[in-house]
């Protein structure tokens, strides 16, 4: 099957906040997320989550997220993510936010 070509329109469609990578057996080259001037991008690999944020045109690897300054982010999701393995090694985990 061959390739088909995209338009973005990102005045119509605006690039995500956050993108996530959990897959890193293939990792999105980050001149995309740059192109699309995705603010920040979490990446999850060997039972770590680390945060990046754009800056001057490239990611700089940083301690918490832009996008929720409140919240300890790293260690929330590291522990989450740790206990789920821990229980649950051989399927997916899920994390979902509370809404309170």
């Amino acid at each position: 099957m061959g390739k088909r070509s995209v338009a973005l329109k990102l005045a119509v469609d605006p690039p995500p906040d956050l993108a996530i990578e959990v897959d890193l057996t293939f990792r999105t080259a980050r001149s995309a997320y740059v192109a699309l001037e995705v603010p920040e991008i979490w990446q999850y690999a060997d039972r770590q989550l680390r945060i990046f944020r754009l800056q001057d045109g490239d990611y700089v690897e940083s301690l918490d997220s832009a996008i929720f300054p409140q919240c300890q982010v790293t260690p929330v999701i590291n522990h989450c993510l740790e206990n789920c393995i821990s229980h649950y090694p051989n399927t997916c985990c899920i994390v979902k936010a509370s809404p309170f």
